[in-house]
């Protein structure tokens, strides 16, 4: 069954963060996909009409349950989550897939028995010049746990990986998800999700001159 929900213009996809290096790949996140973490990763899509169309990753770090310390939403809701955004704005950005099976599986951290199958990445990658917007970054925040603390509050890389900081730079991001129903998305750079992108066009010719 698929994971995927959809919010209004806005549809998410449970998902993981890779970091691939010498040491092989390495996971951030993906508690609904398989892997041990004390937070939720999770793809998005969006082309709400108050904002600009992207793509994007969010991570949820649970709030502590103390109530002297609780955080409201604009809802007036207490907020059990401290949610960070990573924004890829479209048209700064192409994409590419990779159905992972075989060794490709393999070389991946284990993740438990229930979750097992094919998956996929996503690759993202920035065009010269262009970088992600983020959102959630420098809001007060008391975590559930120490381990989160350390992560937000003190610099301390996420799952033992990479930094929010060095996360949220990045020029190329390579997503994990659980079965193959991203690739059509993921080879065309979300085509069917996103309308063309209309420049604005001056309203007169090059011959009107304004007295």
């Amino acid at each position: 069954m698929s994971n995927q929900q959809s919010q209004g213009k806005t549809k998410t996809q449970e998902c993981a963060l890779v970091c691939e290096g010498s040491s092989g790949m390495r996971v951030i996140g993906g508690q609904k996909i398989g892997y041990p973490a004390n937070h939720r990763t999770m793809f998005f899509w969006s082309s709400q009409p108050s904002k600009l169309p992207c793509v994007g990753i969010r991570i949820l770090f649970p709030r502590s349950s103390n109530p002297n310390v609780s955080f409201f939403g604009l809802d007036g809701r207490p907020n059990a989550y401290l949610g960070i955004e990573v924004r890829l704005h479209v048209g700064t950005w192409t994409s590419t897939a990779e159905k992972l099976d075989g060794e490709r599986l393999e070389a991946l951290p284990k993740r438990a028995a229930e979750k097992a199958g094919p998956m996929c990445l996503l690759r993202f990658k920035l065009k010269d010049g262009q970088s992600a917007s983020v959102e959630g970054i420098g809001l007060p925040f008391d975590a559930a746990n120490d381990d989160d603390d350390q992560v937000v509050n003190h610099g301390q890389p996420l799952d033992g990986v990479r930094t929010l900081r060095d996360i949220c730079t990045q020029t190329e991001f390579v997503v994990l998800f659980g079965g193959c129903m991203m690739i059509p998305r993921g080879e065309t750079c979300f085509q069917q999700d996103f309308p063309k992108i209309i420049k604005p066009v001056f309203p007169y010719s090059t011959g009107y001159v304004s007295y």
